[in-house]
């Protein structure tokens, strides 16, 4: 991502990825924002669930993309948001070369919260009118990887961007059995079946697991670092047919 922004001439940068499908309005609208308004600093479609058959790929839409999936309601076209996904999301090329000397592109949430602290006036907006189809891995075992070193990668961040002492990790450390709690609570409404009995159950169970194992690999980046993740992580992000099921 450094690399490619440092080399693009362009005013707006879109981070695409290989398992996003995107409606054909997906280009037109997303720079349509960017016209609209110069305190519009990043933009994203609405996003979709082109697999929802397993409980793994319900869970991972939900636990990624909640907050940003399409709602059946009308809404403006181009709507106000604290936070957009990390997936086909684009950027004012000028807020991306600001931090190219540091880490945040590893994860797009802080580069999205610098955005917010940076610039007062920025707005973040999920545009309406478009939508994106995000593939989620489908099958367990690549989705606990996915889980850990995702977790590792973002509280190796958190805790190097918020200046966390040895006190704070080892808190943060003990405390993550916790945070499974937490999301699925939040997320209850969503994982609920309202057609099985049976399918609940797998969703709760499912959940459980992932964010549980999210939250561990969380506690480890907040105290031991980055390691290696983020290279395993790019090889878990790319190619995902290898982790969908073929049904």
């Amino acid at each position: 991502r450094a690399l490619s922004v440092a080399e693009t001439t362009g005013d707006v940068v879109a981070f695409s990825e290989d398992h996003c499908f995107p409606e054909p309005n997906w280009a037109e609208e997303l720079l349509a924002a960017f016209e609209s308004s110069a305190n519009i600093q990043a933009a994203a479609p609405v996003m979709l669930n082109p697999n929802p058959e397993t409980a793994v790929s319900r869970v991972q839409f939900v636990f990624f993309f909640s907050h940003h999936r399409k709602h059946p309601s009308v809404r403006p076209r181009f709507a106000n948001t604290p936070s957009l996904p990390a997936h086909n999301t684009a950027y004012r090329r000028d807020v991306l070369t600001e931090v190219l000397g540091d880490d945040s592109l590893l994860a797009e949430a802080f580069l999205q919260e610098a955005i917010n602290t940076n610039r007062p006036q920025a707005r973040l907006v999920h545009c309406t009118h478009t939508c994106l189809g995000h593939v989620n891995m489908s099958r367990l075992y690549p989705a606990m990887r996915h889980a850990f070193l995702g977790g590792r990668i973002f509280g190796s961040q958190r805790a190097s961007l918020l200046g966390w002492g040895p006190a704070t990790k080892i808190l943060r450390f003990v405390l993550f059995p916790l945070v499974p709690l937490i999301v699925i609570r939040r997320s209850a409404p969503l994982l609920r079946d309202k057609a099985s009995l049976a399918g609940t159950v797998s969703n709760f169970s499912t959940a459980w697991i992932l964010k549980t194992i999210h939250a561990f690999g969380e506690s480890i980046g907040t105290c031991f670092g980055l390691g290696r993740a983020a290279d395993a992580y790019a090889d878990l992000e790319c190619d995902r047919g290898r982790f969908v099921r073929p049904a």
